[in-house]
């Protein structure tokens, strides 16, 4: 499998050394970053058709990383929502996961893969 290196990963992983507050304010760069990584994936969207031979692949590798960034925004989605629903009125036993109903926060790890 692929190694998933995420300096948002990261951050969460050391959660309870700081506080959501400063987490989400550490995350916000990151909206624009996927908005700036999508603008260069247009970009390369167009030159995949302009090289016949190759124009087949570079859409299946194209697709990965806009299906790539559809997920990251996504998940920052929920992290945003859930920091900033905690920040405001303390932790929440119950988190929603994706395409299933929610599931216990403490649950999550244990969850079999989509």
């Amino acid at each position: 499998m692929p190694r998933v290196q995420h300096e948002a990963l990261v951050k969460l992983l050391a959660a309870d050394f700081s506080d959501d507050a400063t987490i989400l304010a550490s995350l916000s760069d990151l909206r624009a970053g996927i908005a700036d990584a999508r603008a260069r994936l247009d970009i390369l969207i167009e030159r995949a058709e302009q090289l016949p031979h190759r124009t087949r692949y570079l859409r299946l590798v194209n697709d990965y990383g806009s299906r790539s960034l559809d997920t990251l925004s996504e998940w920052l989605q929920l992290v945003e929502g859930e920091l900033g629903r905690t920040a405001r009125q303390g932790p929440s036993r119950v988190m929603p996961t994706r395409g299933s109903s929610p599931q216990p926060a403490d649950g999550l790890a244990g969850r079999p893969a989509p």
